[in-house]
């Protein structure tokens, strides 16, 4: 229960060992957050939080098993799903995409109402990128840890920072689109994405055509979008 299933197979039949144990998958990763949740934390109770983190993880969980991936990591406020990473998922950018639009439209309607002056309303962003991954163990014997690594990973946790930024909740890279087999405007059936536009996410050299899926917008977003519509797109 604290590894995804294929890994804790491995692990049970293996032994100790200090080199890496990991296999290389073209994949899909999405990084999801909890947003605000460091600010809900202060002047709560413990119990109050873990709670609400409680939520949070079970909630996503069930949505990614249920369409094809898996979580590989749940650290902090956030996860790691990946289709096509510990177990196989053939449609794994199409999987992901239609994970999000139901994270997005569940995972919100859980959070507490917590929105005040002072304290920022709980939400949830999520950033989505393919390309070719590694998935295993890494670390001494003695103290392993399951992750996963590549660019597909760094690419998705920025764009799931850049929500933030740009006020859509869910923004999705270059090459998850492409595989994905999905126009933009919902023209294959599946859910609606349309372009924001070019950016140099951080820490990269090669600028990235962003994509955001479409999905209701709460009314603390709608500034943002405006603002971002109405200035550049790059």
């Amino acid at each position: 229960s604290y590894l995804p299933e294929q890994a804790a197979r491995r692990v049970a039949f293996e032994g100790p060992t200090a080199q890496v144990v990991a296999q290389t998958r073209e994949a899909t990763v999405m990084m999801v957050d909890l947003r605000n949740f460091s600010a809900y934390c202060e002047a709560r109770e413990p119990e109050d939080a873990a709670t609400v983190l409680h939520i949070f993880y079970t909630t996503v969980e069930k949505i990614v098993t249920e369409n094809g991936g898996v979580v590989e990591q749940m650290v902090g406020d956030g996860l790691t799903a990946v289709w096509n990473g510990s177990s196989p998922c053939a449609q794994h950018a199409q999987q992901a995409l239609m994970a999000a639009q139901v994270i997005w439209e569940q995972g919100v309607a859980q959070l507490p109402k917590v929105a005040s002056r002072k304290t920022p309303p709980l939400d949830i962003g999520i950033g989505i990128e393919s390309g070719p991954v590694m998935v295993g163990s890494f670390g001494p014997a003695r103290r392993r840890v399951h992750t996963v690594m590549g660019e597909a990973v760094s690419v998705a946790s920025r764009l799931e920072k850049l929500t933030s930024e740009l006020g859509y909740p869910v923004l999705v890279g270059p090459r998850a689109l492409a595989i994905s087999g999905m126009g933009l405007g919902g023209q294959s059936g599946g859910p609606e994405l349309h372009r924001i536009g070019e950016f140099l996410l951080a820490g990269m050299r090669t600028p990235r055509v962003v994509h955001a899926l479409n999905v209701p917008v709460e009314p603390s977003h709608l500034h943002l979008v405006s603002s971002l519509e109405a200035g550049s797109g790059s």
